[in-house]
């Protein structure tokens, strides 16, 4: 369903996003409204990485325009209301950290550095505690993220996006490796983002497991968009992508991908 009269919060216009001189994506036309949950599908190497960094201002614009809520890809603007949500190896591999912990490195992009020590802590302790409470994981605040379940561990992150005071939220195959009874509690969690008037982008090569909540499917390939519909209207086969093509992947970037983009920069 194309939410029409809703207020755009991504904006492409013959788009192109590459690295140096070469151009992985182009001719992209794509507007995605406030409340849309959109599906992103595609192989891998088919230009569904370049895309994402490109709407987070990792990958240049090598044509077109780009907008995020009204500002130019890649601005403190547009950086501030985005959340991004990487796959969980990323945060199973970092430094050693309670759930609470992990989700204050969002909140520290929205409290003013030059605001007084005990009126940050206790913004950011409510924040924090909100953030957790949103996606059920309140009671596992003190909890060690590396005892958590892969399941526990998304949530975490969304959490982490949540107290970054996100409006759109970009979403890497939040549910791979995921049994299905957590990808239920996932899926409600993602729900109750969209109630809270949220915008969600999801990676995914899993589209039955978000069936309930997504409201549109784009399928990338071959460096481009080739189809943007309701789930129900996607052309045969294209729910079941592979995981591989044989088209060359876009360079890794040089940025670690758990940041959490900020008025701030990078971090």
């Amino acid at each position: 369903m194309l939410m029409t009269g809703a207020t755009p919060v991504i904006e492409l216009e013959g788009a192109a996003f590459g690295y140096e001189d070469r151009t992985i994506v182009s001719d992209l036309d794509l507007t995605v409204r406030r409340g849309e949950v959109v599906a992103v599908l595609g192989p891998n190497g088919s230009g569904k990485s370049t895309l994402v960094k490109g709407l987070l201002g990792l990958s240049e614009l090598h044509a077109g325009s780009a907008r995020v809520l009204g500002h130019e890809v890649g601005s403190p603007g547009a950086r501030a209301g985005i959340g991004y949500v990487p796959q969980r190896h990323t945060l199973a591999s970092a430094v050693r950290a309670t759930a609470a912990e992990i989700v204050t490195m969002g909140r520290t992009v929205r409290t003013p550095w030059w605001a007084p020590w005990r009126i940050r802590d206790a913004a950011g302790r409510d924040l924090v505690h909100e953030s957790l409470s949103v996606v059920g994981l309140a009671d596992l605040a003190t909890h060690d993220v590396a005892t958590l379940s892969g399941g526990q561990q998304r949530r975490v992150l969304i959490a982490r996006a949540l107290a970054s005071r996100a409006d759109v939220f970009l979403m890497d195959e939040p549910t791979a490796g995921v049994d299905r009874g957590h990808q239920a509690v996932l899926v409600a969690v993602m729900r109750r983002l969209v109630e809270r008037g949220a915008t969600l982008i999801i990676v995914t090569h899993e589209l039955d497991a978000l069936a309930e909540i997504v409201t549109r499917t784009i399928v990338v390939r071959g460096g481009g968009i080739r189809q943007d519909c309701a789930p129900g209207e996607l052309a045969a086969g294209e729910e079941a992508h592979t995981h591989h093509s044989g088209e060359e992947a876009p360079p890794p970037s040089t940025v670690p991908t758990t940041i959490i983009t900020s008025t701030g920069g990078h971090r």
